[in-house]
């Protein structure tokens, strides 16, 4: 537009040309002459001054760009070489900040981060001059909560762009005007950072000028957003990233500890070193929950302040208010991970605890609960000094960590089970002839060197085959459990108690004085111990022990001879009808009528008096024969068939089992031979071997000979397998391993006979060379009754399964039993309840007509 001045107040004419850039007045272009212009300007004037207008305005947009670009890249250097230093923008914020508002003339400079769960705007950093006045501004400001759309920055977070307030507009729109207006403000930007596509902070800057919104500045403020967005982000990730891969080495950590780990004390430690090592977390604890109490209690913490980072309830969880509890308590009630990204936002839940954390500076907390058998027993609490630090993938790889405490919670369980079985008996919870052994040789050892007696204790229940016949299996296992019990309480050596078998007990009594005083002891605590039972009849029946007694060291001088002496006293005293009887040497009568039995046995070997009978093993699931177990029995000329309990440990004693295991092998090859020949689907047969005939040098090659005479070239082994005791595999671990490592060579199966009633370690278990473990039939013939002998079967098939072993349960007599196995994923039954053992051509005749 142009302004015609017909005469200037010299005399002279003049003509005025606004100039105008982006919208905005930036000056006039003059023209004057030395006489007055004419009124109306000649035609074609405003023509050409707007040309000349637009030619200058051009040249001084030129000339702006040229300095905006060096001052932009300025800024944009500035900012970068901080960014470059720093791990996060809040530590970066407060240079930042000075170096922008230096560079852009602005004397105040402000970055806030987005709670998105409070819906509000923190302080993250201030900056400002050196000026009382603006330290006043800048106090005030830090402690203020901004909301959405509420003030500059609230209104650059709602709106998602850069706000701008030129001048003048302060007392209208800004939050604090009046405390701006005492610092001397004038103009103020704000401008929204975003990251990964929302916004997650907002800058702002005061000046004590007037400042137009041009388009240079815009230009710089919306690439400072982009860049400190792409650093945030980029800061996310790669923080993302690192606590992922930390987690990662937590778990395999954490899988290496639960092989190890000895019990549920060095599991939980472990598991909170490891997190706090290698996970880099500032403070890791883990609670125990107690479902009777309700409450966390404190067991295991590592780094800050174990007091203050430890769950603790004073009173049951149940019973804190919803809206006061805390992480812990609610990752137990609701049995599920709990997080939280800021504690400070609600410093009210979890009470004191919390807000000492928050005092130590920690932002960040996730509580895990740990499982087992579906049931909440802990919680593993872990804690960050980094806001938002549980993020999705870091939570779904923590509910990974959770699982594998849990199943090592469940591991160690099972284990430790294991090894209580190993030396406990599972009807009657006492110890067994191992442990029993152990701390008699311990308490000889002991009174060896104080010079002191022990008297050493076998007892047998009168009569109590008759009562077991009378009332039923599961009731006589009632009554023993109800003896054993009677004897705890009456002995003055509880702990030295045992159950070696059967309705054998045994016990030693230490420091004991003479024979007279012996006596009066044992006499008194089988008056004490009398047990009474009830007969379906009504009539009331009386359980009373029958001892034998020896002592230390007249009777024997280490525990094997003791052993065999007491074993002796017991034998006479029931032969005899005698409550109690000490002792003599005249007891080893009993060798004689060993001696006699052996012969018997050998001349039963020479004149073919030996059979074997076969008993199925069935698939559990659909019932299918899988294999056959070779029994070995005996038809003596005199008395008839003889149970194997009473001639098997006679032939290991004299050597026999040698010559008749090798004759069992070998007609186990004959009969499965003939079963083929007869054009039969002929099962694997398997085998027990003794001890004594597995160690003997000439085993492998005689198998070899066997199956090289008389096994079946097209399957595996000749389709033979074996079975071996756990005492077996102990006697001589490297040389087991070596020879069923042969054995398996040549495709024979082998497998572990009657688990978990003798002591073979887990360690070697799982180097043995072995394709199936046996569950002996002690623990499946009361695991109807008894929720401690289901637990035992369900621990060793666990483990078994975990080994990638078979599980097969002999002893299977009920459809109950057999139900239950299938539940607990048993893999093959065996027992009267499928078939009882028959003679080679019975089961033929079976197979034929299947």
């Amino acid at each position: 537009m142009a302004i015609l001045l017909p005469a200037a107040p010299a005399g002279d004419g003049a003509l005025l040309h606004a100039i105008e850039i982006a919208g905005a007045r930036v000056g006039w272009l003059c023209l004057g002459g030395g006489a007055p212009m004419a009124d109306p300007a000649p035609a074609g004037l405003d023509s050409l001054l707007d040309t000349l207008v637009a030619q200058f305005a051009e040249a001084v947009r030129g000339r702006h760009a040229e300095t905006a670009l060096p001052r932009r890249l300025d800024v944009q250097e500035a900012v970068s070489t901080l960014l470059a230093r720093m791990d996060s923008l809040d530590d970066a914020a407060p240079a930042v900040l000075e170096a922008i508002c230096r560079r852009l003339g602005f004397v105040f400079g402000s970055l806030r981060d987005i709670d998105p769960q409070r819906q509000a705007m923190r302080t993250v950093a201030l900056w400002h001059a050196p000026d009382p006045a603006l330290a006043e501004f800048a106090e005030g400001s830090r402690p203020h909560v901004f909301a959405r759309g509420v003030g500059l920055v609230g209104r650059a977070w709602q709106e998602g762009r850069p706000v701008w307030f030129e001048d003048g507009e302060m007392s209208g729109q800004f939050l604090r005007a009046r405390a701006a207006s005492l610092a001397g403000f004038h103009a103020a930007v704000a401008l929204p950072i975003f990251a990964g596509g929302e916004v997650v902070g907002v800058l702002a800057f005061l000046a004590q000028a007037p400042l137009r919104a041009d388009q240079e500045m815009l230009g710089i403020f919306t690439m400072l957003g982009s860049q400190l967005g792409q650093f945030v982000e980029r800061r996310r990730q790669e923080n993302e990233i690192r606590h992922v891969n930390r987690l990662y080495s937590v778990l395999s950590a954490i899988n290496r500890l639960m092989v190890k780990a000895e019990g549920r004390e060095e599991l939980f430690s472990g598991a909170c070193r490891i997190a706090h090592e290698l996970g880099g977390f500032g403070a890791a604890a883990i609670g125990s929950y107690d479902p009777v109490l309700d409450q966390v209690v404190s067991v295991q913490g590592y780094g800050d302040s174990r007091a203050t980072i430890g769950p603790s309830h004073d009173v049951p969880l149940h019973s804190v208010p919803p809206d006061g509890r805390g992480e812990v308590t609610r990752a137990v009630i609701g049995a599920r991970l709990v997080f939280e990204n800021d504690l400070a936002a609600s410093p009210e839940r979890g009470g004191d605890r919390r807000r000492a954390l928050i005092q130590l500076g920690y932002r960040s907390c996730a509580a895990l609960p740990l499982m087992l058998d579906g049931k909440v027993v802990g919680v593993f609490i872990l804690y960050s000094r980094e806001p938002g630090y549980f993020t999705p993938p870091v939570l779904a790889l923590l509910e990974e960590v959770a699982a594998d405490i849990g199943f090592g919670l469940d591991h160690i369980r099972s284990r430790d089970r294991l090894a209580y079985l190993t030396h406990h008996d599972p009807l009657t919870g006492l110890p067994n002839r191992v442990l029993f052994e152990d701390r008699l040789g311990q308490a000889m050892i002991a009174a060896g060197r104080a010079g002191t007696r022990i008297a050493v204790l076998f007892m047998d229940i009168r009569r109590f085959r008759d009562f077991n016949h009378l009332l039923g299996r599961k009731e006589g296992d009632r009554l023993l459990q109800q003896f054993a019990h009677r004897l705890q309480a009456v002995s003055r050596n509880p702990e030295n108690l045992a159950r070696i078998g059967g309705d054998h007990f045994a016990t030693f009594l230490p420091d004991v004085g003479d024979a007279f005083s012996i006596a009066r002891r044992v006499e008194q605590g089988l008056n004490d111990s009398v047990t009474e039972a009830t007969a379906p009849d009504g009539h009331a029946l009386r359980l009373t022990g029958i001892v034998g007694v020896a002592v230390y060291p007249d009777d024997g001088g280490d525990v094997a001879t003791l052993l065999r002496n007491v074993s002796a006293a017991l034998f006479n005293a029931k032969a005899t009808g005698r409550q109690l009887l000490f002792y003599e040497p005249s007891l080893n009568a009993h060798v004689a009528d060993k001696l006699r039995m052996t012969g018997r046995l050998l001349k039963a070997a020479e004149r073919a008096q030996f059979q074997l009978h076969y008993q199925p093993k069935i698939h559990a699931r659909g019932g299918a024969l899988h294999g056959v177990e070779a029994l070995m029995r005996w038809q003596d000329g005199d008395r008839g068939f003889v149970p194997p309990a009473e001639f098997i440990p006679l032939l290991e004693d004299s050597g026999l089992i040698r010559d008749v295991g090798f004759w069992a092998i070998r007609q186990a090859l004959v009969d499965r031979r003939g079963w083929r020949a007869a054009g039969i689907q002929a099962p694997r047969v398997a085998v027990n071997v003794s001890p004594i005939q597995f160690q003997d040098d000439g085993f492998i090659p005689g198998i070899c000979r066997l199956l090289e005479e008389f096994g079946d070239g097209d399957t595996a082994g000749g389709g033979l397998d074996i079975e071996i005791t756990e005492s077996l595999i102990m006697t001589d671990v490297a040389g087991t391993i070596a020879k069923l490592d042969t054995l398996r060579q040549m495709g024979i199966g082998i497998a572990v006979d009657d688990f978990g009633t003798g002591y073979s370690s887990l360690s070697y278990l799982a180097r043995l060379p072995v394709h199936a473990l046996k569950i002996d039939r002690s623990f499946v013939g009361v695991m109807a009754e008894s929720s401690e002998s289901m637990m035992i079967i369900q621990a060793i098939i666990t483990l078994a399964h975990g080994l990638d072993l078979t599980v097969v349960a002999e002893g299977v007599e009920t459809e109950e039993q057999a139900k239950l196995l299938r539940l607990l994923r048993c893999d093959e039954l065996q027992g009267f309840h499928f078939a009882h053992p028959m003679p080679a051509a019975t089961l033929a005749a079976s197979l034929s007509a299947s």
